[in-house]
């Protein structure tokens, strides 16, 4: 598949992550605290890469303040809506998010993401070498940014 251009990958997310939007249990979840969530997250998301053959991806602080940042800039939206992103934290030209905002715990997220088409081609994407993910409470869930960054040679998995 050929690689595709951080801007259009991120707008083409941007309907998927309007269905993640405020979804969850019926009964309140015990949620870890913000930053338990995101690593969480992250492990998920390498555990559902290697069970694909792909490499792990690398935790990234610049790029999980970056998500943080997106995260709470969202978190109180009715619609969860992507903002520009580039890749900036390293030397990578491909960037790339996922959001949600869920009260169900990582592993579910994760498999949310894996149930969207466009937010599992991001998990799957063998380009994206870096991660970071940033989570913020939002009233009685979490919101949670995921952002990539990588290698557009290495290809993508969105098309």
């Amino acid at each position: 598949m050929r690689p595709m251009p951080r801007l259009a990958a991120v707008a083409g997310l941007a309907l998927a992550a309007t269905a993640l939007a405020g979804c969850g249990a019926d009964e309140p979840v015990d949620l870890p605290d913000a930053d338990t969530y995101a690593r969480a997250l992250f492990d998920e998301t390498n555990a559902v890469r290697a069970k694909n053959d792909l490499e792990p991806l690398m935790w990234d602080d610049c790029l999980a303040a970056e998500a943080t940042e997106r995260a709470d800039a969202v978190k109180d939206d009715e619609k969860l809506t992507h903002a520009t992103l580039t890749a900036q934290c390293t030397d990578g030209e491909l960037a790339g998010e996922n959001l949600i905002r869920m009260d169900v715990q990582p592993d579910e997220a994760v498999d949310a993401w894996m149930n969207s088409p466009s937010h599992a081609a991001n998990i799957l994407t063998p380009g994206y070498h870096y991660l970071g993910v940033g989570c913020v409470p939002a009233a009685q869930a979490l919101a949670c940014s995921w952002v990539a960054e990588g290698d557009p040679g290495a290809g993508s998995a969105i098309s």
